[in-house]
C-alpha cells in the first residue's frame, strides 16, 4: 500500500488565502487544517508526533502529516515547502527513509489549536509586610534589647557590625514567612537562631 498523493487538496486549501504561512500562528493553523482535512479523506492520515527538543507546533510536526501503513509502519509527508522562510508554499514530499511507526501517529480529531493559549498563572508567594515581621516593638524586644545586653555583658558597645545581626534576623523572618505563605510561624524561634549565632561569637551559651 502506497501513500496517496493529496497534494491537490492541500493546494486548494492554501488557495483559500485563509492562512498566512509566514507567521507561526498561520502556519500552525494551516497544518492543523490540512491534517484534519486529510484525515477526513482517509483515516490513516494523522499528525506526526514530535518528541521534546524537536521542532514542533502543538507537539506535532510543523509542516508534515503521517500516513499509517498496514504493516505497522508509517510514512511522513512534508506538505509545506520552505517552512519558516519568507515564501512558504504547499508541497508534497514523501519521506521514505525515516522508520516511523503507528506509535508516531496522533489522531487530529483529538487535537485542538492551542496557539495563543496562556498557561494557568502560578500562585505567587505572599510577601510579608513590616507588620507581619513584628513591627518596631518586636525588633526592639527580640533583637535590639538582647543584642545590646549580650554585648554589654561582654564589655562591648554596639557598633557598625551590630547591624549585621538585625539584617540577619529580618532576612530569616522574611524567608520563613514567604515559605509559609500566610501560615503562622514561630517568629521568636527564628530570631533565637540568630541570637545564638551572635552569642556564640561573644562566647556566651545559647538561650
Amino acid at each position: 500500500m502506497s501513500v496517496p498523493n493529496c497534494s491537490a487538496e492541500v493546494r486548494r486549501l492554501f488557495d483559500t488565502a485563509l492562512f498566512n504561512l509566514t507567521t507561526e500562528h498561520g502556519q500552525g493553523a494551516f497544518v492543523d487544517a490540512c491534517v484534519s482535512m486529510l484525515n477526513g479523506l482517509d483515516p490513516n492520515w494523522g499528525h506526526l508526533i514530535k518528541k521534546p527538543g524537536q521542532t514542533d507546533v502543538h507537539d506535532h510536526a510543523e509542516d508534515a502529516a503521517l500516513y499509517k501503513l498496514p504493516d505497522g509502519k508509517a510514512r511522513a509527508v512534508d506538505f509545506i515547502g520552505g517552512a519558516g522562510g519568507p515564501n512558504p508554499q504547499p508541497g508534497w514530499m514523501v519521506d521514505s527513509n525515516t522508520p516511523y511507526t503507528h506509535a508516531d501517529w496522533f489522531d487530529p480529531q483529538e487535537h485542538g489549536i492551542h496557539e495563543g493559549t496562556s498557561p494557568a498563572p502560578q500562585p505567587q508567594p505572599r510577601f510579608p509586610s513590616y507588620v507581619d515581621l513584628g513591627d518596631d516593638a518586636f525588633f526592639r524586644t527580640m533583637v535590639g534589647a538582647p543584642l545590646q545586653a549580650d554585648m554589654l555583658g561582654k564589655g562591648q558597645q554596639l557598633n557598625d557590625g551590630s547591624a549585621v545581626w538585625v539584617a540577619r534576623a529580618v532576612y530569616r523572618l522574611i524567608a520563613a514567612l514567604v515559605k509559609a505563605n500566610g501560615q503562622p510561624i514561630d517568629s521568636a524561634a527564628e530570631v533565637r537562631v540568630v541570637r545564638n549565632d551572635w552569642r556564640a561569637i561573644l562566647g556566651l551559651p545559647p538561650v
